[in-house]
């Protein structure tokens, strides 16, 4: 079976994937695919919280129970084994040299960090 609707375009247990925009961001954001898909639940892996912005770019799972499976990704100019995580100008870079590259300001329980607080220890 699963043979015969791969051959014919469909995918096992009948889940399509659909990208889309969101039109309504929150916690209960909706997408436009072919139609309106409302109150949609967004997947993220484990330890990772994300909430997508009106307008963004998504991948659905268009079942029964519609998913954001994620979100595209912009063509960022990153290293071959480079992670960035980012949320608006704030930004991580784990690159692959080991070092780790913060954009934004820093924050450590409440208190701004100082670039000469950081010391000579951190260049």
């Amino acid at each position: 079976m699963w043979l015969s609707e791969k051959m014919a375009g469909g995918t096992p247990g009948g889940t399509a994937l659909q990208q889309g925009q969101i039109s309504l961001a929150g916690e209960a954001p909706a997408v436009i695919t072919d139609g309106q898909l409302t109150e949609v639940r967004v997947l993220s892996p484990g330890g990772y919280a994300w909430q997508p912005a009106l307008g963004d770019e998504v991948l659905v799972s268009a079942r029964e129970d519609p998913v954001i499976l994620g979100k595209l990704q912009s063509q960022a100019e990153l290293l071959p084994g480079e992670v960035r995580l980012y949320a608006g100008q704030a930004g991580i870079s784990l690159r692959p040299d080991g070092s780790i590259h913060l954009t934004g300001d820093v924050l450590s329980t409440g208190q701004k960090w100082k670039e000469d607080a950081l010391g000579d220890d951190l260049t």
